[in-house]
């Protein structure tokens, strides 16, 4: 009797071309592993009222759903609500869709949401937000995070609409923004607790601002219209600023520095590198395709140099050795090759 129901019904729907919604089979449009919960069909999906058919504990088959990924869903356009027990949410390629529920749990700890080209705006975050994830999300525009201060960590990725970083909360640690084309100014003041900063192909930055003094790590890769650097921090260990042509002088290098990569800064001459002689933990030294002809005699400063990378420039010109990594034994020997070519200058 109860398989004759089930025949019946699935006729019905069929015979009347009913579209049957995400919510009324729920269950067998998503599976669960663990806490973690997917849809099976999901280009099938419209719409999602995800907290009615799980319940407000966000529960399907008995299991608290704490992680939901929603993938390649490429028909849905809202969202409705989510369980209040979840605390990551993954949404990828949902092509369609505009814009997230307005009040998302206060449980959500981690929002990742690429290649949604028409969300266009992010309002009401949760103050439990730890980490926000933004990649190619064309039209998206951010309002002030200042509020969001359990946020450490911050990531946008080919995000164009962005052309001013907002207000940062206190908190961030890290804050890390490539190919936003359209981007010209960083916040007029960075989080003093920032460790990490990575600024990489945003070709219209011309400035930063001034940098935090517990700051780690600095990459301003492919940064063409740079022309300036602020202070460098005193515990600044890694500077990546390859490829920056328009940089024409280097401030004064911080004695923490243990990697250091010029790579492709044309801009950059032989007086700029004087200060390596006062890395004395500097491990790593990248002047590859610049312009750079002569160093300060760096042997006897910068003892513990195991990597060394002067491919195409012509500071190594008639030397067979151009790149050595990782060999502090084979790095002397460019050095010396260096110096018994004339390409040193006194210090």
């Amino acid at each position: 009797m109860k398989k004759n129901l089930i025949v019946y019904f699935l006729t019905f729907i069929i015979f009347f071309n009913i579209n049957v919604c995400s919510v009324l089979l729920f269950g067998s449009l998503f599976y669960v592993r663990g806490e973690k919960a997917y849809p099976r069909n999901s280009e099938t999906l419209t719409n999602i009222d995800i907290q009615r058919a799980f319940g407000p504990s966000g529960e399907l088959n008995g299991r608290n759903v704490t992680v939901l990924s929603l993938s390649n869903c490429f028909k849905l356009t809202e969202i409705f609500t989510l369980p209040n027990s979840l605390k990551v949410l993954n949404i990828k390629n949902c092509i369609n869709l505009k814009k997230l529920p307005n009040n998302l749990p206060s449980s959500l700890q981690v929002l990742i949401i690429s290649n949604c080209p028409n969300i266009f705006l992010l309002c009401d975050l949760p103050l439990s937000l730890s980490t926000l994830y933004l990649e190619n999300c064309e039209c998206i525009r951010l309002q002030s995070l200042v509020l969001l201060t359990s946020l450490t960590e911050l990531y946008i990725i080919g995000c164009r609409k962005i052309v001013k970083i907002p207000e940062l909360p206190p908190g961030l640690q890290v804050l890390f923004i490539k190919n936003c084309e359209n981007l010209k100014t960083l916040s007029i003041v960075l989080p003093s607790s920032l460790v990490e900063l990575c600024v990489n192909r945003c070709e219209k930055i011309v400035s930063l601002p001034q940098l935090p003094s517990v700051l780690n790590y600095l990459s301003l890769e492919g940064c063409s219209s740079l022309s300036l650097l602020p202070t460098l921090p005193l515990s600044l260990i890694s500077l990546n600023i390859d490829c920056c042509n328009r940089l024409r002088v280097l401030p004064v290098l911080p004695s923490s520095l243990i990697s250091l990569s010029l790579s492709g800064c044309t801009g950059l001459d032989a007086n700029d590198l004087y200060g390596l002689v006062n890395l004395s933990l500097l491990e790593s030294l990248d002047i590859s395709y610049t312009n750079i002809r002569r160093l300060p005699d760096i042997r006897n400063f910068c003892t513990n140099l195991s990597s060394l990378d002067a491919t195409d420039a012509p500071l190594v010109e008639e030397i067979d050795i151009q790149c050595v990594i990782g060999n502090l034994s084979l790095v002397r020997q460019l050095l010396d090759a260096i110096a018994a070519k004339g390409r040193f200058y006194p210090v």
